[in-house]
């Protein structure tokens, strides 16, 4: 018997995700290698599943009795549209991302940054010690508001002994032993790689050192541990590497995933994550956005059919909407949509790549829809800025 399972280990699965890892080292842009490792990374928590190996949580608690059996063709699935995925974006595999700065001056920076900490701590009160609350100490956006602000910040950038950059960095790192990983994480990893672009008008990331590879060990480290030190629990060398092997929050994603195709088999295809959607990307109550207010969501839909934590791989929406080929189909949009965010140098889709790319992990695996209403707000503000800035260079003429 244990011998059979040894078999299986190699037989099954591994491959594949070996085959995963050195296409993902293919990439030069530590960008794309983020990217392809966020989506690469619960197929492993989807292998484990698959060779029974006890993971805990929703995904075994509640997934062993609604969807073990569809599990392995989920897999299957979930592998072909990570390949999609590298094959729509293969051309991009030798470049690096760049892109034209926004000259925005440094007083204007401190006061964007300012404001960055201010909106954060209304974010999110619980990570800096205010109040139980996790998110919204007042009721608003500030999420939004936060990650737009971080974006420009990061479009405009030009040194780091600034009081921008340091109030940036410092509020990242706070954000992340404070237990808020998701989008400070990729926050903190973009500072390493534009370091090498102090004071030039063209900003492009710079080439992974041991320095970054410490940095990145550093933060995956403090990512962990902030799940628990969010919760008061402790955290020891077990938990650790049980957490970077398959963490809780991929368990919960992956557990939306499978639960889709259970939700496939016995109802069919439901078209309302495309209004989901549609209002997510025009800001019409109650059909887009999140939450168990809004009945169209993919993760409030599969919730009815087996309770989640909330979340779910983006995929997870393309199943219910195409069937199981949506899987593929999602891939192939999603690899669409990289390439083309990496190509173009346009001053409104480079703020739209630095969102996208913060929000990584929230995309990937917890929904698209979470990526519109930061873009637009950025949008807004940059223009917003622009005219200051504006104002400041007429003033400076006068003078």
């Amino acid at each position: 018997r244990v011998l059979r399972r040894i078999v299986m280990i190699f037989s099954y699965g591994i491959p594949f995700l070996i085959l995963g890892f050195l296409a993902l080292l293919q990439f030069k842009s530590i960008f794309l290698k983020l990217i392809l490792l966020i989506f690469l990374y619960p197929l492993i928590t989807m292998y484990l599943f698959c060779i029974e190996v006890p993971l805990g949580g929703s995904i075994d608690y509640i997934g062993r009795t609604v969807y073990e059996s569809f599990s392995k063709e989920a897999f299957s699935y979930a592998i072909i549209g990570y390949f999609t995925f590298v094959a729509v974006i293969w051309s991009l595999r030798k470049k690096y991302f760049s892109f034209n700065r926004i000259e925005f001056s440094e007083t204007l920076r401190a006061f964007i940054s300012i404001v960055l900490v201010i909106v954060s701590i209304l974010a999110y009160p619980k990570a800096f010690g205010i109040g139980s609350e996790r998110w919204n100490l007042i009721a608003g956006p500030w999420l939004v508001i936060s990650i737009a602000l971080n974006a420009i910040l990061i479009v405009s950038f030009q040194k780091f002994k600034s009081v921008a950059s340091v109030l940036q960095i410092l509020l990242a790192v706070l954000l992340l032993v404070g237990g808020e990983r998701v989008n400070s994480l990729v926050v903190f990893l973009m500072f390493f790689m534009l370091y090498g672009s102090q004071g030039l008008e063209r900003v492009k990331e710079k080439k992974v050192g041991v320095a970054f590879v410490l940095a990145a060990t550093i933060i995956v480290i403090l990512g962990v541990g902030a799940h628990y030190w969010r919760n008061g629990d402790e955290l020891n060398a077990i938990l650790l590497y049980k957490n970077i092997i398959s963490s809780a929050t991929v368990g919960d994603v992956t557990h939306v995933y499978f639960t889709s195709f259970s939700y496939l088999n016995d109802y069919g295809i439901d078209l309302r994550p495309v209004l989901n959607e549609i209002g997510s990307m025009f800001y019409i109550p109650k059909i887009g956005g999140t939450g168990n207010q809004v009945a169209y969501n993919f993760t409030e839909i599969l919730r009815n059919h087996a309770h989640n934590a909330g979340g779910g791989l983006f995929y997870s929406e393309g199943v219910l909407v195409f069937g199981k080929i949506g899987v593929l189909i999602y891939a192939c949009v999603y690899g669409a949509i990289v390439r083309f965010l990496f190509n173009n140098k346009h001053s409104i889709v480079t703020l739209t790549s630095i969102i996208f790319f913060i929000l990584q992990f929230r995309i990937q695996w917890y929904g698209i829809m979470y990526v519109y209403m930061p873009i637009w707000f950025g949008i807004v503000a940059l223009k917003f800025f622009e005219i200051i800035k504006n104002r400041e260079n007429t003033i400076e003429l006068i003078e």
